[in-house]
């Protein structure tokens, strides 16, 4: 299965029009009196500006780009991403680890209601010695058995409720 990319070009047009969308909610509620809710969007937008920032931090420039974009290329979700990013990480092949969050997205579209609304969360978390990336997938699922299973350098683990669906990666 050939895996999805978006051209350089591709990427810089969904993020003009994600920043666009954002400055016109925000004029509209300006222009509605609402400035409170005008300053939760300022405030919300330049966080996940933020978060996205901080991907560079790990060193994985796939996986910065996989995680990046992910949200254009798989349109059920909705994404949220959450860094904590205090050391890169190493000993882990970039391809290696953005063939199983590929592997692992696959999976659950393939049991997606195309009529249900569905959340991505991204936990990033990464020190000096250890690594993890936590996906968090909300939405009408059904609800499997746990498993896990080790790769070259990380192990994946994933658990199943209903609605819930979480996935950890994570390495040393």
């Amino acid at each position: 299965m050939k895996e999805e990319q978006l051209t350089l070009a591709q990427a810089l047009k969904f993020t003009r029009h994600d920043f666009l969308n954002d400055l016109q909610i925000i004029l509209m509620n300006i222009d509605l009196g609402n400035t409170e809710r005008a300053k939760k969007t300022i405030l919300a937008t330049t966080n996940k500006m933020k978060q996205h920032s901080l991907l560079s931090s790990l060193s994985l420039p796939r996986t910065e780009i996989w995680l990046a974009t992910f949200e254009w290329i798989h349109t059920s979700f909705d994404k949220l991403l959450t860094c904590h990013v205090k050391a890169p990480i190493s000993n882990v092949s970039d391809d290696d680890l953005v063939s199983s969050l590929q592997k692992l997205i696959k999976q659950v579209e393939n049991v997606l209601d195309p009529l249900s609304e569905y959340e991505a969360h991204f936990d990033i978390l990464s020190v000096k010695e250890e690594w993890a990336i936590i996906m968090s997938v909300t939405g009408k699922l059904p609800k499997l058995e746990a498993k896990s299973r080790k790769e070259k350098t990380f192990t994946i683990e994933e658990k199943f409720a209903e609605n819930l669906w979480t996935f950890t990666i994570r390495g040393r």
